[in-house]
């Protein structure tokens, strides 16, 4: 029985091992964002937005809400995965690339508010046959959202690209733009 029971222990911490917690947007906000005194403490809050892959699942995204002082912000953390040229017959590299976006108050209701309105913008353009048309918003220079529309395509399943520094993320709108909107409301 007593056998039984560590075995049981054991397995529940290897299975909670596994899950591995992923918090890259971290790392740029402790460094970067975040105002460090040396021989004061400092207090800030962080906000879960979104964590997870993009459709095509090469690639992760994380939004984290940021507050410090009167400041509020807005936090993209992605990675992308890339399968090199194999050098040699077993050759399995793959490079990882991460980059961080920051938006600040103002930018992240600019987002916000034509996220909202990029579904309507959609709707109403036309594609022909072998068409495909695109509505988009630029954010920042590094940042834009795109809405594509194809010939025959369901109007009920909608996704939005979210173009950070040349890559595409493709991510359901309707969640994105729940998570937003509790995170605009949101007042540490």
């Amino acid at each position: 029985m007593k056998n039984l029971f560590v075995v049981g222990i054991l397995t529940a911490m290897f299975f909670s091992s596994c899950k591995v917690t992923r918090n890259i947007t971290e790392q740029y906000i402790k460094n970067n964002i975040e105002v460090h005194t040396i021989g004061q403490q400092q207090n800030s809050t962080t906000y879960s937005i979104f964590k997870g892959y993009s459709m095509d699942y090469n690639s992760y995204l994380e939004m984290t809400g940021f507050f410090q002082g009167k400041e509020k912000k807005l936090v993209i953390g992605v990675d992308k995965y890339y399968k090199l040229r194999p050098k040699f017959s077993a050759d399995q590299t793959i490079l990882a690339e991460i980059y961080y976006l920051e938006l600040n108050e103002s930018e992240f209701l600019a987002f916000y508010n034509e996220l909202l309105k990029l579904q309507s913008r959609r709707a109403s353009l036309a594609a022909g046959k072998n068409e495909e048309v695109y509505a988009d918003y630029t954010v920042k220079s590094d940042f834009f959202i795109s809405a594509r529309k194809t010939y025959g395509a369901s109007p009920n399943m909608f996704y939005v690209n979210l173009w950070i520094n040349g890559e595409k993320y493709e991510i359901q709108t309707k969640l994105l733009v729940s998570q937003l909107e509790k995170f605009k409301n949101w007042n540490p």
